[in-house]
């Protein structure tokens, strides 16, 4: 089965990484906790935290920063 992409898919699909990148930028500054980056993110809290261990980023440093 082949599926079709429109361009506009693929701009959706660009906007989606890019505000993904800029909640873990906020989250990363300590401008917004992990449950409001997951809740922005539109992913689960669980899912967000993989996302945030599959980029390296060490969730206990931040939180006890906060």
């Amino acid at each position: 089965m082949i599926r079709c992409v429109s361009p506009g898919d693929r701009l959706s699909q660009g906007n989606t990484s890019i505000i993904l990148e800029l909640i873990i930028l906020f989250f990363e500054r300590k401008k917004i906790s992990i449950g409001k980056a997951s809740e922005l993110a539109k992913m689960p809290l669980l899912q967000f935290q993989n996302e945030l261990a599959m980029r390296n980023i060490n969730i206990r440093n931040i939180m006890k920063l906060i």
